[in-house]
């Protein structure tokens, strides 16, 4: 896993590459997109843990795509101490279409209509660049298989997938 990649990968990960549904539950994806970004800015210095919330730091990291900067403009709108539900709830829903649409406009998928009465299936996500598509899946896999190759951003998607 790429750092700067943890949700989008998570986001590939969570969907079948080929049929594009879920392979998880949409609530525990909500949780792992949240989860992942929230790594990853950490990861990348431009947030940090302080009292017990989440604060935006003084890095001159650089200028983060729109998934980022969506999450990092919540941050900073929100002074009150928030749990990691609140966190979840505001933020897994807008997150999962920001990465849909950036994963769209990038080629690595394409949306397809879950449809179904009353549209309660989720939209679908099959590959349009099925190796790149599959690109997280395959190297969290290796990186199982051969220990030694496990990074940081592995390892917390592996922890991410087993819970």
């Amino acid at each position: 896993m790429e750092r700067d990649e943890l949700a989008a990968g998570f986001f590939l990960i969570a969907h079948d590459e080929f049929s594009g549904k879920l392979r998880l539950s949409q609530e525990r994806l909500g949780c792992g997109l949240v989860a992942a970004e929230l790594a990853q800015l950490l990861v990348a210095g431009r947030i940090a843990i302080a009292d017990s919330r989440v604060v935006l730091t003084d890095s001159y990291a650089p200028e983060p795509n729109d998934v980022d900067a969506f999450v990092l403009e919540a941050v900073q709108g929100h002074m009150s101490v928030r749990t990691v539900r609140d966190w979840t709830e505001s933020l897994a829903e807008p997150l999962y279409e920001r990465i849909a649409y950036r994963l769209q406009a990038m080629g690595v998928v394409r949306r397809e209509s879950g449809g179904g009465l009353m549209r309660r299936k989720p939209d679908r996500f099959p590959g349009a660049d099925l190796l790149a598509a599959a690109r997280p899946r395959m190297r969290l896999e290796r990186m199982l298989r051969s220990p030694r190759e496990l990074d940081l951003p592995g390892a917390f998607t592996a922890a991410l997938l087993w819970a």
